[in-house]
């Protein structure tokens, strides 16, 4: 192998994996979002809402979850979803755009779109594979029609910030590039 083609692999793998990182942080950045200003406010109000339905006073009012209990399940939760589902995305987005349709400078925006799509794809597979071996090691048998339409959601889901990345970093200039 030639000092040029090891320098042209080099810098397609760098591209890449900036690339791939930029999709993990703005993943990680709308899921830490959506725990703040979704799973907090359920917290504080499932652990303050009496358990009778009423608003108090009635006789099958009992104290429910804590919320020091209610919070660490959520914050648990919120930190597995990063390992098995915004780190194997971000990681098939990588392997994508180095190994199987790696980005080149003079292609269009059809081609970096296709790439773009095929790239989400890629990291739906990874996470959604991810996912099934956690639900194997956890001793729950993975269903399979929950888990195509989980693959396809995050596939759908995750493509417009791809996508995104893909042309922000393609056609905005953020640095001069070597």
């Amino acid at each position: 192998m030639s000092i040029v083609a090891n320098s042209r692999d080099t810098s397609l793998a760098r591209d890449a994996l900036i690339t791939a990182a930029w999709v993990a942080a703005v993943l990680l950045v709308i899921s830490f979002a959506d725990f703040l200003f979704s799973s907090i406010p359920w917290v504080f109000a499932s652990a303050y809402w009496p358990q009778g339905g009423g608003l108090g006073g009635g006789l099958y009012d009992v104290a429910g979850p804590s919320v020091a209990s209610l919070l660490g399940g959520t914050v648990q939760g919120f930190l597995a979803g990063i390992a098995v589902q915004i780190i194997p995305f971000a990681v098939g987005v990588f392997l994508s755009l180095w190994l199987l349709l790696p980005l080149r400078q003079a292609d269009g925006i059809m081609q970096i779109a296709l790439r773009g799509l095929v790239a989400s794809l890629a990291g739906a597979v990874l996470a959604t594979l991810v996912s099934l071996i956690v639900q194997l090691g956890t001793g729950s048998w993975p269903a399979l029609l929950p888990n195509a339409i989980g693959f396809v959601a995050l596939a759908v889901r995750n493509a417009p910030v791809v996508l995104l990345v893909i042309v922000v970093r393609r056609f905005v200039p953020l640095r001069a590039r070597a």
